[in-house]
């Protein structure tokens, strides 16, 4: 009977062995997956704030090519780039106080007719009584200022 108690207590050493082995195979193979897993999580989050970046800059160059294509573009940029204007448009130009006009040098220069005007005066003229800001504004151009 002893060789049998034996003969179990081997089998049973055996198989808790091998139970453990089994353990340590499986829990290294999880781990890895688990590891592996997250490792893609990490990279389908950045992948998607990507995608989220390119869908913003994709919506910028539709804008811009639409905004090119349209002829607002150009007459936007005709009005400031090169200063022209629409048939009966009236373009006015306000600058800082200080702020000397460009002159032109080949012209000799006009006694001044009368002093500056403050922004809000011409801004009210402007509005109030064209016909008085476009004598200033004439007198202005030809003073070259």
């Amino acid at each position: 009977m002893r060789k049998k108690s034996e003969h179990a207590s081997r089998l049973w050493g055996w198989s808790v062995a091998m139970l453990a082995v089994l353990v340590a195979v499986s829990g290294v193979g999880f781990t890895r997956e688990y590891l592996k897993s997250r490792q893609i999580d990490a990279e389908i989050r950045s992948l998607n704030e990507e995608a989220g970046r390119l869908q913003v800059r994709n919506f910028q160059v539709s804008s811009l090519e639409a905004s090119l294509k349209s002829g607002e573009y150009l007459e936007r940029e005709a009005r400031l780039k090169l200063g022209l204007r629409k048939e009966g448009e009236q373009v006015v130009v306000l600058r800082k106080e200080g702020a000397s006009a460009p002159s032109s040098e080949s012209s000799p220069a006009a006694p001044a007719a009368e002093p500056d005007w403050s922004n809000p005066k011409k801004w009210r003229v402007m509005f109030i009584d064209p016909k008085a800001y476009e004598a200033y504004a004439d007198s202005r151009r030809v003073a070259g200022r």
